[in-house]
């Protein structure tokens, strides 16, 4: 995962994968040379190369924000409720189960 994030701040900061890639030399002089292919290049070398950490990691994006949301539905305050949230389900994922678990205590 560390080589990723790695590639990944080399073209999300100015660094050298970021710059170089518009460069070209002509042995005299460098050029600025424009290639528009150049980022779908590199996206499909990352895909190819990091396919299972970028799997392995979208539920860190994604599942601490639906868990709160769908914690929400717990409380009796309308504005927080999404009833399409109850249509997924978490199964036995630890930290659903966890927070399940704490809202029944306090309510039970």
């Amino acid at each position: 995962m560390s080589k990723l994030y790695s590639t990944l701040c080399q073209f999300a900061h100015p660094a050298a994968h970021s710059i170089h890639f518009q460069t070209g030399f002509d042995g005299e002089k460098y050029l600025f040379q424009y290639n528009r292919d150049t980022d779908n290049i590199n996206i499909e070398e990352i895909l190819r190369e990091y396919n299972n950490e970028i799997t392995d990691s979208l539920p860190f994006g994604f599942n601490p924000g639906l868990l709160i949301l769908k914690t929400f539905n717990f409380f009796d305050y309308q504005l927080t409720k999404i009833p399409y949230l109850e249509k997924i389900e978490f199964g036995t994922m630890k930290a659903w189960v966890d927070i399940k678990t704490k809202i029944n205590r306090r309510s039970g």
